[in-house]
């Protein structure tokens, strides 16, 4: 009985302290799915980039109708895009956005141009805490970028391609493999 508890410890802090992990866990993994776009930053600078997410998310992005006053919760009235739906994110104001609070909560005002034959312009809210993800296309490689919408005048899709299941894990340059 006594060494069956000790071998429980030992199964137990093997478990813990997670000496079974892969290195896959500490590779970016990417979407399946590889937006492109261009993102014009504060500075006027406009770039190209791919992968792009909003927090890491293509679908089901939630954004929010701006209240008629901070008494309602811009909760009450919630759009939800997926990425391919949109084809422009902007600040409402072209130098910083509208931060707004409600409910003890902070939103950015934004303009959604829609993936539509007419390009229809919407003003929503969305929480200040979402980022724009994405890598700055470069001749050294991927930049990995994390932008919130105060940081960019504008964001631009521009295409999607679906990756294979090979190109989900990046390859190493050491070994030429993908993690495993």
């Amino acid at each position: 009985m006594k060494h069956l508890r000790i071998l429980l410890s030992v199964v137990i802090v093997f478990l813990c302290a997670g000496f079974g992990q892969s290195s896959k866990d500490d590779a970016p993994q990417k979407h399946h799915l590889n937006y492109q776009g261009e993102i014009t930053d504060l500075k006027g600078k406009t770039y190209k980039v791919d992968n792009i997410s909003i927090s890491g998310k293509l679908r089901s992005i939630k954004m929010y109708e701006k209240p008629v006053d901070a008494s309602h919760d811009p909760a009450e009235n919630i759009t939800a895009f997926d990425l391919e739906q949109i084809y422009s994110i902007e600040p409402a104001t072209k130098s910083k956005c509208d931060n707004s609070n409600y409910k003890n909560r902070s939103y950015s005002e934004i303009i959604v141009t829609l993936n539509s034959p007419n390009k229809t312009q919407h003003h929503y809210l969305i929480e200040s805490s979402q980022k724009i993800k994405c890598d700055e296309v470069t001749t050294a490689g991927p930049l990995e970028k994390e932008l919130t919408f105060n940081a960019i005048k504008k964001l631009t899709i521009t295409g999607r391609t679906e990756r294979q299941f090979n190109q989900l894990y990046p390859r190493t340059i050491e070994s030429g493999h993908a993690h495993d």
